[in-house]
């Protein structure tokens, strides 16, 4: 299954999947992504550099002045900042960007999956709680 966000809930309400079921294969599969990030994207952005003079100067002056510009604060919060980015299940968060994020930003590389993978755990209950509506009778 894709994205955990969509593909939970179609799990369930689509193909009858029981939540058990559908939570575990949507954390499965949004974690996939998580290896092949770590491994390709630092190779992606060395070849940029070294082959595109226009992808080596956006790099440089997009990429490395903001890791350079939040470094402290991602450094003091970066696993706990990193695990609730995830966990929060809005467009633009999760494990691609997260994953990108860690590796910009120098963390440890299992401190920052383990706070990936944490947060794609949250983020499923999340949208498991709410499209079971059982957020819906706390509110």
């Amino acid at each position: 299954m894709g994205e955990l966000r969509a593909a939970l809930p179609l799990g369930i309400t689509a193909l009858g999947l029981a939540p058990s079921v559908a939570y575990l294969m949507s954390v499965l599969g949004n974690l996939i992504p998580v290896a092949f990030i770590w491994w390709l994207f630092p190779r992606v952005v060395t070849y940029a550099e070294n082959h595109s003079p226009r992808l080596e100067h956006l790099i440089n002056t997009h990429l490395h002045k903001l890791s350079i510009k939040h470094k402290d604060r991602f450094q003091k919060y970066g696993a706990l900042a990193l695990l609730l980015f995830v966990a929060i299940p809005l467009p633009g968060s999760g494990v691609w960007t997260g994953s990108v994020l860690a590796i910009l930003f120098n963390l440890d590389r299992a401190r920052a999956v383990k706070a990936v993978v944490v947060g794609v755990l949250v983020a499923g209950l999340v949208v498991l709680l709410i499209t079971e509506g059982a957020l819906l009778a706390l509110v």
